[in-house]
């Protein structure tokens, strides 16, 4: 078991070993994780692997280079090339992030190896059952052999796996009831997905992942405090020049600063009198939320947070990402707060969320606890 541990883990996080030499049955993930600076996305896998853990569970996140595609030679070097110049520019205009999550993936054990579909199935002999998820794992332009777990015969399971498009083609359709068929247990995060996907099979709606761990638990993941001013956290993943007057007209009105985190695609979206780092780790994002007057956002898991933390948010929609509103509408709707988006300025009004229904959330949460439950001990059978 020790040895087992090394070669897959290394020696990148000695605690998580130690918990994991109790166990036997051994879980392999495979979500957006590889080179991932994404906040939600590390902190969703994070959360992931920690239940697994609780629950006496050898777990690690499969490291899955989805961007290796078969390809003929002459667009595999024209790839190649353009790859690396991509992941250049990002390097040097989001070093300091990209050093910050780096750090913060050693709390998530995973592979050392790095694979992709040439030899997705040679880890298989490493791991008892796999599971897919969560985020957009089935969105019908990045599923492959990775993210379907067509590579395995082994006990394979989605948890909140996400599509993250209104409709299917036929085509898709067919694709999808092909390797779903050979799954034990299926869970989606929205309820689209549950539409398209139910004539396949029995299907279960779940929350995300971020939803397995408490309050607290996430509380004492996080950073100290870093700012000691009130302020707005104003995080944006896409580029709306609309919602940022209405940010600022917000600031104005109470007298806040607003804290932003600069774009991943280099626009500047910083303004003079603006509160920003550049070193932002998935920690302090998550202080960055918890201590935050309001959170201002067009990300889905920093409305999760949000709402996790009991702060008072506004949901923008994403501009030339109109794909990207189906799962924050379909969160709203969850947490009865679909009068959050707004696309326009509003009469600022805080949540009250002892007056807030929640009846649909605490509904969606227990059939998550009840999935994760009966998929733990199925793994186990």
């Amino acid at each position: 078991m020790e040895y087992f541990l090394t070669c897959l883990f290394g020696q990148n996080d000695n605690a998580s070993v130690k918990i994991m030499e109790k166990s036997k049955m051994k879980i392999g993930v495979i979500t957006h994780y590889y080179k991932s600076f994404n906040y939600g996305g590390l902190l969703q896998s994070y959360a992931l692997i920690k239940m697994f853990q609780k629950n006496n569970f050898i777990a690690c996140q499969i490291q899955y280079d989805s961007s290796i595609k078969q390809r003929k030679f002459s667009r595999l070097m024209l790839h190649i090339g353009n790859k690396f110049i991509t992941m250049l520019k990002n390097f040097i205009r989001n070093k300091k992030r990209i050093e910050a999550c780096s750090r913060f993936r050693t709390a998530i054990p995973h592979t050392r190896e790095i694979y992709n579909y040439k030899n997705i199935s040679t880890v298989e002999k490493n791991f008892d059952a796999f599971v897919t998820g969560s985020d957009q794992v089935w969105n019908p332009s990045e599923i492959n052999v990775g993210y379907s777990l067509s590579f395995t015969n082994k006990p394979k399971y989605s948890y909140a796996a996400s599509i993250g498009v209104k409709s299917l083609t036929s085509s898709d359709l067919a694709f999808y009831e092909s390797f779903l068929q050979d799954y034990r247990m299926v869970s989606v995060r929205e309820r689209n997905a549950v539409e398209l996907l139910q004539h396949v099979r029995p299907i279960s709606l779940v929350l995300d992942p971020v939803f397995l761990l408490t309050k607290d638990e996430w509380l004492s993941l996080a950073s100290k405090k870093i700012c000691t001013e009130k302020y707005i956290f104003y995080y944006l993943l896409g580029d709306d020049a609309k919602s940022r007057c209405i940010v600022e007209n917000f600031a104005k009105e109470k007298g806040w600063r607003i804290f932003v985190i600069p774009y991943l695609n280099g626009k500047n979206n910083i303004k003079k009198g603006d509160l920003f780092r550049k070193d932002i780790s998935p920690n302090d994002f998550l202080s960055l939320i918890a201590n935050a007057e309001c959170v201002m956002t067009d990300s889905f898991h920093a409305l999760c947070f949000s709402y996790i933390f009991k702060k008072d948010f506004y949901a923008f929609s994403r501009v030339r990402g109109e794909h990207m509103n189906i799962r924050i509408n379909d969160f709203l709707l969850t947490i009865d707060c679909r009068e959050r988006m707004i696309d326009s300025p509003c009469d600022y009004t805080g949540i009250d969320y002892s007056k807030k229904s929640t009846a649909i959330f605490d509904d969606v949460k227990e059939h998550t606890f009840l999935f994760f439950d009966k998929m733990t001990k199925d793994i186990i059978e």
